[in-house]
């Protein structure tokens, strides 16, 4: 098969061109070079990304994954073509544009920075002076393209964000989930309405938050500020409209819910992507948030060594991209402990049905209730021992579902003293009401630990869960750096959470000392640091 060059991210930073992708089955004894327009050469220095090695047959990988990225002189006149050498032959290597490049193999694609064109033709990528006559020429061109290949709601799509993006304030988008708030995204929405730090920030931009007309937190988000229906025509003109794109979700829905018409309209999106996140990465999550899967531009971070393990690993970015400001959504957390147990395990990939298109939900299950995963949490709930030992304390306690998992509540047991919580999640409710937190891998579990409350991790499944979840285990020893005892069975379980319960959920000395070392700050001033990064873009 005939060696390409795939260009997953073609923008410009700091006014330089800016590329990065990955190159497979890269061979020991070759060498890929930049050509300019002068016959200069520029040796391009993969790095080995693990995070992008393809899936294989019995735990071997079939093909190696590597990453590059350059930075290249943006000036008329340039024009840069790779060349692949080995054993003294020299091929020019053709291009490939990922949905992260502002240009597309479509004729005539072009985009202008600051009177500068920058297009490509004949495997090359050219940067032209962009006077009135070569931008009308080129516009003409590409635009007889696009009617020829795309459909008549693109165009008119194409229209309406084009005069957004002349005419009205930078618009932000900000997000959760398709189907709920209640995360970073709606801490730092509220924020920004509120505007507590007089930023000025709702006077100077368009903001809008995100979410389906069909979610339950819909009117809330309404009576925050102005909010766009998730998935929605509407919703794709804001998007290819806007200047900065917030969410705690990296999903497809939110990171591009343009889908398969992207193509025909990557010459407007130059929007920057400020990823808060939906809690502390623990693990390493890099084969899912890799700069070329994700290109984020911001990248929230709240303690130290979560922080150091993005840096130094296999995701791609570097501390200009990953800042330490702690989550939008611990400005809100207080505690008012009531005696109430709250038992939140997170997803399990094997037993969750595929995405529904264009959204963040997953459908009903059939076989759900055969999964491991359930039966665990149904005997947990309905234990004689665990069941008796609260209510001679007086506890109550609630099983909440994953939102990947939702649906599948109703398959849960619940009895008088253990309930089966139906929807979405009140997290900021049940951080602040609970006194005791049951989980497993969950990084809810910091946002328990960070108001001092004890945390029980429920790991029965870990061999089977890291080996089929999007995790991959990272710096973040359960055992040495957990806020709670490690149990991986039932018995074990139940005697820690009985425990604890004697103890009027006290949470034990060793457990404090790691929780107040964990955390880079312990304020309400995670909103204005991470305002003040995006403000620096």
């Amino acid at each position: 098969m005939r060696k390409s060059i795939t260009i997953s991210i073609l923008e410009i930073k700091n006014g330089k061109l800016y590329l990065a992708g990955r190159l497979f089955n890269l061979l020991s004894d070759e060498l890929i070079q930049i050509e300019d327009e002068k016959g200069n050469v520029t040796k391009l220095d993969p790095c080995r990304a693990p995070a992008l090695d393809t899936a294989a047959d019995e735990k071997r990988k079939a093909r190696e994954g590597y990453f590059y990225e350059c930075f290249l002189s943006l000036h008329a006149g340039a024009v840069y073509r790779f060349i692949c050498s080995r054993k003294g032959e020299h091929s020019v290597l053709p291009i490939r544009f990922g949905k992260f490049s502002r240009l597309s193999k479509i004729d005539g694609s072009f985009f202008i920075y600051d009177k500068l064109a920058i297009c490509s033709s004949d495997n090359e990528i050219r940067v032209v002076k962009a006077d009135f006559f070569t931008h009308r020429k080129l516009s003409r061109r590409f635009d007889t393209s696009l009617s020829d290949e795309a459909p008549d709601r693109v165009m008119e799509l194409r229209r309406e964000a084009l005069s957004l993006k002349k005419s009205n304030k930078p618009i932000w988008l900000l997000s959760d989930r398709s189907d709920s708030a209640g995360d970073n995204g709606e801490a730092f929405f509220e924020y920004l309405m509120k505007d507590p730090d007089r930023t000025g920030a709702r006077d100077k931009y368009d903001i809008r938050f995100v979410i389906s007309s069909n979610s339950p937190d819909h009117a809330r988000m309404q009576a925050i500020g102005s909010v766009v229906d998730a998935g929605s025509y509407t919703h794709k003109v804001l998007y290819t409209a806007a200047s900065m794109i917030i969410s705690s979700s990296a999903d497809e829905w939110m990171r591009n819910p343009l889908g398969k018409d992207r193509k025909y309209l990557r010459d407007l999106l130059d929007s920057r992507y400020i990823f808060l996140q939906h809690g502390v990465i623990k693990d390493d999550l890099s084969s899912w948030l890799h700069k070329v899967n994700k290109n984020l531009d911001i990248f929230i971070t709240s303690s130290p060594a979560e922080w150091r393990s993005i840096c130094d690993g296999n995701y791609g970015y570097d501390e200009s991209t990953v800042k330490l400001t702690g989550l939008a959504r611990y400005d809100k957390l207080v505690d008012s402990a009531e005696k109430t147990i709250a038992i939140l395990p997170t997803w399990r990939k094997y037993a969750a049905p595929d995405i529904i298109d264009g959204s963040s939900e997953r459908p009903y299950s059939e076989s759900f209730k055969e999964s491991e995963y359930f039966r665990f949490y149904n005997e947990l709930i309905n234990d004689k021992d665990l069941l008796e030992a609260m209510k001679s304390r007086g506890y109550k306690g609630m099983l909440y579902m994953h939102p990947n998992h939702m649906k599948q509540s109703v398959d849960f047991e619940g009895n008088d003293t253990i309930s089966v919580w139906q929807g979405i999640v009140p997290f900021s409710r049940v951080f602040t009401e609970s006194s005791l937190l049951v989980t497993d891998f969950s990084s809810v579990a910091i946002d328990f630990a960070y108001l001092g409350k004890p945390v029980v991790y429920t790991q029965f499944d870990k061999e089977k869960f890291f080996s089929t979840h999007s995790y991959i285990e990272g710096y973040y020893d359960y055992e040495k750096d957990g806020f709670g005892p490690v149990c991986y069975d039932r018995a074990s379980a139940v005697e820690s959470m009985i425990k604890l319960i004697e103890s009027d959920c006290a949470e034990p000395d060793i457990f404090k000392e790691r929780v107040e070392g964990f955390f880079a700050y312990h304020d309400t001033h995670n909103c204005r640091r991470i305002y003040e990064e995006v403000s620096k873009l």
